[in-house]
């Protein structure tokens, strides 16, 4: 298990009585779980990083036996050791108050038509798209600290991306 915090955030988080937001990010690349790790913790969220499905799966089942289960979740949807969709389905099982959100590099096709339709039952708070944007990661980690609503942050964003694509 890789883990990693912002301690000068933590320090004055503490000192302010707020516990920071603890997110577990699965992804089989490594290079993605190092930006996305650079990202969170820069911007004071502490950070479990998994390598595969069943570890991510691992990591959320030891924080939900400590009291303390994750928040939210980034998970790459297509990996060899337990795929996205394992890791949606065991997490919302145990806490379907727990934001999910799928990452894949698939384009708009019939693979990708596929992949929404297994997902479709499996409830993941949303899918986001490979490059992904920061501030859109970073939006949705500070709508989940906040209890606010990070879906639709989430969508408004999107939308708005799309508008931006369609007016240049």
């Amino acid at each position: 298990m890789e883990r990693f915090i912002n301690l000068g955030f933590c320090k004055k988080s503490m000192a302010d009585g707020i516990k920071p937001l603890e997110i577990l990010v699965i992804d089989d690349d490594s290079d993605i779980r190092k930006i996305l790790e650079r990202l969170l913790i820069t911007s004071g969220y502490g950070v479990t990083l998994a390598s595969s499905g069943n570890h991510g799966i691992q990591e959320y089942a030891k924080s939900v036996e400590k009291g303390e289960p994750f928040r939210l979740v980034f998970t790459d949807l297509i990996m060899e050791d337990g795929t996205g969709i394992d890791v949606t389905r065991a997490i919302k099982s145990k806490n379907p108050d727990t934001a999910v959100y799928g990452m894949t590099g698939y384009e708009a096709d019939k693979d990708h038509e596929r992949l929404k339709a297994e997902l479709e039952g499996v409830g993941p708070d949303g899918i986001l798209q490979k490059p992904f944007s920061f501030p859109l990661i970073k939006g949705i980690a500070q709508q989940v600290a906040l209890g606010q609503n990070h879906k639709q942050f989430a969508a408004d964003y999107l939308a708005r991306q799309l508008q931006d694509k369609s007016q240049s």
